[in-house]
């Protein structure tokens, strides 16, 4: 049989790349005489060197427990379901809406006369007008979904002063005018499906909100959620 092919200079070269944490360090390593590995001292001045250089960070920076990586993955997982959830509710609010405004309007419950689509078209403006003046409060912390965004602010001024949710107010509102428009029972029944979604939707935010703020209780307590003095939490 034939025998072990000893360590040829070019390959305790190669072998003495291998650094801590998987990291190639500078050749300060040196074969034993006894040929059992590289030597300590060596491997020891080479790692220091690299934390030095900020290359491989000190043991003190890594965690001692597993807790703390579990917790981050944990906090990862759940803001990505909180956006998935969000995005699902905007989406068939817009498809209640839409629904709304494309329903056929044949077979009306009562008389749509010009004093009828007067009102309606009222509702509907005040909606628009609502919604409108909710979104340009909100400025850069303005998005679709419920779940905040990170450089968001709690806006507690303006329309926001009168009522939580404003923009769902509005969209209520100009949802109704349409329904009303419309005159069907397929429009009414849409109508409050939007309003248990946005109902639903106002709740699950404001448990986030909750917990983003420390103001928001007080400001819940004092302002209601969609009409001025009525859904206040305390």
């Amino acid at each position: 049989m034939a025998g072990r092919t000893p360590a040829t200079p070019s390959r305790w070269r190669r072998l003495s790349r291998v650094g801590v944490g998987g990291i190639c360090v500078p050749q300060f390593a040196r074969r034993r005489r006894s040929g059992l590995g590289v030597d300590a001292g060596a491997t020891k001045y080479s790692a220091a060197r690299l934390r030095e250089e900020g290359a491989v960070k000190p043991p003190s920076t890594y965690p001692t427990t597993g807790r703390s990586l579990w917790s981050g993955l944990h906090e990862e997982e759940m803001i990505i379901n909180r956006r998935a959830i969000g995005l699902s509710l905007v989406a068939l609010q817009f498809v209640l809406i839409a629904a709304i405004v494309l329903l056929p309007w044949t077979d009306p419950l009562w008389q749509r006369d010009p004093i009828a689509f007067s009102v309606a078209g009222a509702v509907a403006l005040v909606g628009v007008v609502v919604a409108v003046l909710g979104v340009r409060g909100l400025g850069r912390s303005l998005t679709a979904s419920p779940v905040p965004l990170e450089s968001s602010e709690l806006v507690t001024d303006g329309l926001y002063g009168l009522v939580r949710h404003p923009i769902y107010s509005g969209l209520m509102l100009g949802a109704l005018g349409v329904a009303l428009a419309g005159a069907t029972w397929w429009h009414l029944a849409t109508w409050l499906a939007l309003v248990v979604l946005l109902m639903a939707k106002a709740r699950w935010e404001e448990r986030m909100l909750l917990e983003r703020y420390d103001d928001y209780a007080d400001y819940a307590l004092r302002v209601g959620r969609f009409i001025p003095g009525v859904g206040r939490i305390g």
